[in-house]
């Protein structure tokens, strides 16, 4: 069983501060996975359009090469 020492000795709350720390941390956790997830999605959007244009310039070439 772990002792707990509260506010009480050190005339801290020190659970309250602890939450705080804990909510701050989360809350930027949060933000960076949401920033990571934000950026997922704009690298696939990127690619998927670079595979769009590549495609057309390979269907563009086939064409200008079996025209001659």
């Amino acid at each position: 069983m772990p002792i707990r020492i509260t506010g009480l000795t050190s005339g801290l709350d020190t659970e309250a501060i602890i939450s705080a720390l804990v909510s701050s941390y989360n809350y930027k956790t949060n933000k960076y996975k949401k920033a990571q997830t934000k950026l997922s999605w704009k690298q696939d959007a990127w690619k998927s359009l670079n595979t769009k244009i590549y495609s057309l310039y390979q269907r563009r070439q086939h064409e200008i090469i079996y025209r001659i």
